[in-house]
């Protein structure tokens, strides 16, 4: 006999059916010739085999039953004509004996030692592990069951309902604008600007996320005033931000990086004039800033900064080439996995989320602080050829740190400035983009991403550097003026100073006296 058939047969015997010899060639013949089950029967005789009974359809069992009949083995013993139960090869059988067999669980017991009795009262080895030695009904009282949702009670630490009193951009700016109100008894124009620009925040937004769906990647074939070739996206969101900006009515000048010269609202052109009137603050902005990322899929970014129209000033090109610390409001928007817009208005820095459902900006970052010191910078090394010998010394010392237990900065660097300032304002460390012998002043244009990140940063309680001056001290004397620049962590900033040999005093009322170093 095989070993299969011997299994089957040991199979038949642990579950107490009948396996006499008769029953048993049967089964032998069938496993071996399938035709031959029966015996042959003599033509003149009138004994005709029975037919096989058809099987019936399983029942619909639920529980240890359901289970049970879904395991592999486990056959009806009507519609195959035995029953073979899923059991373990060397399952024990009933009685005594003296030969030795392994159990279920692999030990080696005797078949001389009665069968420990079950739960159920009977004395049938268990099938597979001892807590499976249970009765159906057992079974089903260890299945595991659904919650009782009535008689749980969830209590403060299960169930944390979402907050329904959000703070919009709209309302957190309104509050603040009561706050000065009382103060200074301002009127709410900057409300209504602030307003304007996050309407053009959320369209950009939107033009941004489907670029790639409605042909705006690419670029559109210019090149703007800083040599840089235009893209589509660019061209698209200077044109939404000047005629938002416009229509607000609350605006005098605008300066765009786009443009070759400042605009001034109100003012007649071919075909007829603006129907906007004018207002009493001027705005800077670049709308789009990392475009070389765009058709990347990397976060951009749209920054920009307010300035107020001096006393008696109908808006002219001296209210704006003014230091930085006379911005009222900086800010930016950042385009990437969600539109995050962080916003100063001179009293601290907050963090807004764009929720695209109810399309609010709502405040998640509430009074951001830089940490003292970080560890991580984001600098341009693909430049280092080109970099003077200070900025290499303190790169140096920030990779290669002396001392025990000193550890190295990481790098970070994603080539758009909203995308790099944003994480250097969340995380801390240090942001970089120096001159160096190529550009012998910098490549990021003062008045419209310095002077705004440079704000954000020492509202947040950070510093910013040319290396050689604070950002917000100089006197700008052209729109498109470039200029040098670090920020970060105050601790960081200074490190860098003091690398630089400068002065380690600081102004932060008035210009700065201290020496340049020539870098």
């Amino acid at each position: 006999m095989s070993g299969r058939l011997r299994r089957s047969h040991r199979a038949r015997y642990c579950a107490g059916l009948p396996h006499d010899r008769e029953t048993l060639g049967r089964r032998i013949r069938l496993q071996m010739h399938p035709r031959a089950a029966f015996k042959p029967v003599p033509e003149n005789s009138t004994k005709r085999p029975k037919p096989k009974p058809k099987s019936k359809p399983k029942p619909n069992l639920t529980g240890a039953e359901g289970l049970r009949a879904r395991t592999p083995g486990h056959r009806d013993s009507k519609a195959a004509g035995w029953l073979y139960a899923a059991r373990p090869r060397d399952c024990q059988p009933p009685g005594n004996s003296n030969s030795t067999q392994r159990d279920c669980l692999g030990a080696s017991t005797s078949r001389s030692t009665p069968a420990a009795p079950r739960q159920d009262g009977s004395t049938r080895p268990c099938r597979t592990a001892p807590e499976a030695c249970n009765s159906v009904k057992d079974q089903d009282e260890r299945a595991p069951k659904p919650p009782d949702y009535k008689q749980h009670k969830m209590g403060a630490e299960d169930y944390s309902p979402p907050s329904t009193d959000i703070i919009t951009l709209t309302r957190h700016v309104l509050t603040e604008g009561f706050k000065r109100r009382e103060e200074s008894a301002a009127s709410g124009d900057l409300t209504i600007l602030l307003s304007s620009l996050q309407t053009t925040c959320k369209f950009i937004e939107s033009n941004v996320r489907k670029a790639s769906l409605i042909n705006l990647i690419g670029a559109a074939g210019n090149t703007n005033v800083q040599g840089e070739d235009q893209k589509k996206l660019d061209v698209l969101s200077n044109e939404i931000m000047i005629n938002a900006l416009r229509a607000s009515g609350k605006t005098a000048v605008l300066v765009s990086e786009e443009d070759d010269e400042a605009i001034f609202v109100g003012e007649k052109e071919e075909g007829g004039t603006f129907e906007s009137t004018k207002g009493k603050y001027c705005v800077v902005f670049d709308p789009l800033d990392g475009s070389s990322n765009i058709d990347a899929g990397v976060n951009i970014g749209t920054i920009f900064g307010i300035y107020l129209v001096k006393d008696g000033s109908k808006g002219t090109l001296e209210d704006v080439l003014r230091p930085g610390r006379e911005m009222v409001a900086a800010g930016y928007c950042m385009y990437g996995s969600s539109a995050n817009l962080v916003l100063t208005t001179g009293n601290g820095v907050n963090g807004y989320t764009l929720d695209n459902q109810i399309g609010e900006f709502i405040l998640t970052h509430p009074n951001i602080r830089l940490p003292n010191r970080g560890k991580i910078y984001s600098i341009n090394e693909g430049n280092s050829m080109y970099y003077h010998e200070p900025v290499l010394k303190y790169l140096d010392s920030i990779k290669f740190p002396k001392g025990e237990g000193a550890k190295p900065y990481s790098a970070r660097y994603i080539g758009s400035m909203v995308a790099d300032v944003h994480r250097t304002l969340l995380y801390g460390g240090i942001f970089g983009y120096p001159d160096d012998k190529k550009s012998k002043s910098g490549k990021l244009r003062m008045l419209y991403e310095a002077f705004p990140m440079a704000l954000l940063t020492e509202q947040a309680g950070g510093l910013a550097t040319t290396g050689t001056e604070r950002i917000l001290d100089i006197q700008p004397t052209s729109i498109h003026q470039r200029c040098p620049v670090f920020l970060g962590s105050k601790e960081d900033v200074q490190d860098l100073e003091v690398t630089l040999d400068v002065r380690p005093a600081r102004n932060t009322t008035g210009s700065s006296n201290r020496r340049p170093t020539g870098i």
